[in-house]
């Protein structure tokens, strides 16, 4: 395996599959460089996340889960229905 900087941050942020993970680590035992570059970038994520991190006000996710639904007003083939039988079809 050759060195990239993607799969580093994926196997830092958890993102990777299993069949991957074995030989990003297996790579990571051997290469300085990109032991080099995790923790580089294992220093922004800490800092970005204390730094960004938004806080949920109380009761804001519920009240948007709320008035956020998937219900449809209107069965989906309603006004291609009413188009046809206009049109005799």
């Amino acid at each position: 395996m050759s060195c990239n900087p993607e799969l580093v941050s994926a196997f830092l942020d958890n993102e990777l599959d299993t069949v991957i993970v074995g030989a990003v680590t297996e790579h990571l035992l051997s290469c300085d460089e990109c032991v080099q570059t995790m923790t580089k970038l294992a220093a922004v994520k800490a800092v970005m996340s204390d730094k960004f991190m938004v806080h949920d006000p109380e009761g804001l996710t519920l009240s948007v889960m709320n008035v956020v639904t998937n219900d449809r007003t209107a069965p989906p083939s309603n006004g291609m229905m009413s188009f046809l039988k206009k049109l005799g079809i």
